[in-house]
């Protein structure tokens, strides 16, 4: 893999309310810091109290919804984790971009708070034992790890390899992979033609 040389932006002239993609260069899955991407995905949009969220929709009110995914372009190859947002107007744009960048920055010097990191762990342990409860739930789960990664029992792997996720491991990533030189930027900008 090579980065990209430097900040990619593009403008979609479509006629569609404002939406808008910030994406950075991602490993696959089977890279250490994968499950790193997964546990900060949750910090910035995983509920009404994740940091985007409480940034850009309760307290700012710059956009409706905001969002993060980290399997774009799959998982098991090299792809892209992605933060849409939905503004309520074009020229909030570059205000949201700066929100995004600025929680981003404030994770890489000062870390996530244990508080946080507790919870991303419970729901990540809630959500699978909920997905376990049924026969198809377990056949979905053990087919996904064995497709992904040649092992159905990275299933259980994977609770202990979140568990071991630090706020220096979230710090790190950050620092590496969200740089200009991996980011990709798309804006919709609305045409009446």
């Amino acid at each position: 893999f090579k980065p990209t040389q430097g900040l990619r932006t593009a403008n979609l002239k479509v006629k569609a309310a404002p939406y808008m993609l910030m994406g950075w260069y991602r490993p696959p899955i089977t890279h250490p810091d994968y499950l790193s991407f997964e546990v900060l995905d949750s910090i910035l949009t995983g509920g009404k109290s994740s940091r985007l969220n409480k940034s850009l929709v309760l307290e700012e009110k710059l956009t409706s919804n905001v969002f993060s995914y980290v399997g774009a372009g799959g998982s098991k190859l090299t792809g892209s984790f992605v933060i849409g947002a939905y503004p309520y107007k074009e020229e909030s744009y570059e205000a949201v971009v700066k929100k995004i960048k600025d929680q981003l920055n404030q994770i890489a010097q000062n870390g996530i708070t244990d508080l946080e990191l507790d919870r991303v762990k419970n729901e990540y342990l809630n959500a699978l034992l909920s997905s376990l409860q049924t026969n198809a739930g377990l056949a979905e789960a053990l087919t996904y790890y064995e497709v992904q990664l040649n092992d159905f029992k990275a299933l259980t792997k994977k609770l202990d390899r979140i568990n071991k996720i630090t706020s220096a491991d979230i710090q790190r990533i950050i620092k590496k992979y969200f740089t200009e030189d991996y980011e990709t930027r798309v804006f919709v900008r609305n045409t009446t033609d």
